[in-house]
Parts: C-alpha cells; structure tokens; sequence
C-alpha cells in the first residue's frame, strides 16, 4: 500500500501494534514536535524513510525537508529512489554534494573512514540546517549504537539528533512501524555506501567505487 501524502500518524496504518511499539511510537511523535523544524538525513533506507515520514506527519510538509547526499559512494538509483519516494509522500525534498572524496583521511581508507563521511555530511547539511532554523537529524537505530559507528560520533559532534534512539526504537521496531503505515520501504535491504565493500587499508578511488558500482548492478 502507498501512504497517502503528507499524512498524519493515524493514516494508512495496518492493523494493530504491541502496546511496546505504540509506545515507542508516542515517544517519537513527542520528540519530533519538541523540534521546530527538521533536516533529515535521507538515504531512502528504512531508517531514515520512518523518520522522514513521521517528521512530515508531526511537523507538516513546511518545517521537513529530507536531504540526499548526493556523493561518489551512492549506488546509481538510489538518488532517484529517494527523490520519487520524497515525491510520492509529498515530502519536501533536496539533493546536495558532498566532498568527501576530496579529504585525504577519507581517502585513506582506515578504520576512521565513516568518521569522515560523515563529518563531510554534516558540512553539506548543516548550512541548510542554519538557513531554515532547523535541526538535523539522522536514523540512527538503537541497534546501531553498540556497533562501530564513528559516523555516529561525528555527527553527534556537529551537533545532529537521533530521534529513533530517543524513541528506543531498534531496526525491528522501525521495519515493525513502517510496515503499520504501509511504507513500501519496510522490507527494503541495507544498502550501505559503496566505499563499505573496499577493504580498510586499500585506498579510495573514484575510480574503484564506480567498478563497484558496475559489478553490483551487473549481479
């Protein structure tokens, strides 16, 4: 089923939810409205497409906008899954240029490299951020929190929220939810950055991240 657009929480939900998940559901919806606008992070994954979708439910289609980094790791089709995904929900949405591919410490490839995509995010988004007086916010999951994450620690650092972990909400509860509002991404798998398949220590390339690509459309 395709959500309606610009919906509210008590539009196309499918049955009922465990009294936990409803909770959790509540806790979200709170933290978002304790926000006055929104900057999502949105990579048109399931994490960051229930956050989306239910800052547009809470806040309105004028205090979201959802932004795609635009960069030389994304899959090809996952920029436009994420525009015609903002565009069926009616979702203000955004693509912008990251620079990552131009920092050295990036480029090296070790075990810090996530640190500095993200930080390369935070640099793209936070002037959006600023120009609309708006928060930045990130589908983080709780799940995520006992990985090595050190994109999660640059974010934090330049100043993005995780409303999915306020919520206590982990990645079953998240595909649970969107599942409840008929998101067509519920099921949807991780689709990490393509510098994740280049082993630590093997230097990034342009070049080598669109062989990626090549191969991983191929299969």
């Amino acid at each position: 089923m395709s959500p309606a657009a610009q919906p509210t929480l008590q539009q196309q939900k499918n049955g009922q939810i465990s009294g936990d998940l409803y909770e959790c559901e509540q806790r979200l919806s709170e933290s978002l409205q304790k926000l006055s606008c929104v900057v999502v992070a949105f990579s048109g994954g399931v994490d960051s497409a229930l956050l989306a979708y239910s800052a547009l439910a809470c806040l309105g289609p004028d205090k979201v906008l959802a932004v795609t980094a635009d960069s030389d790791s994304l899959a090809q089709g996952e920029l436009e899954h994420c525009r015609t995904t903002a565009a069926l929900w009616g979702l203000p949405w955004l693509s912008v240029q990251t620079r990552e591919i131009t920092n050295p410490a990036y480029l090296v490839n070790g075990a810090d490299r996530c640190f500095w995509c993200k930080d390369a995010l935070m640099d793209a988004l936070n002037p959006v951020a600023i120009q609309r007086r708006a928060s930045v916010v990130l589908g983080v999951n709780v799940d995520d929190l006992g990985d090595h994450r050190p994109g999660q620690l640059a974010a934090q650092e330049r100043g993005a929220l995780f409303p999915l972990v306020e919520a206590g909400l982990d990645k079953a509860s998240i595909r649970a939810l969107a599942l409840h509002y008929g998101l067509e991404v519920w099921d949807r798998p991780a689709m990490p950055c393509l510098a994740s398949r280049i082993p630590y220590g093997t230097a990034v390339s342009v070049a080598l991240l669109r062989s990626v690509d090549r191969a991983e459309a191929a299969v």
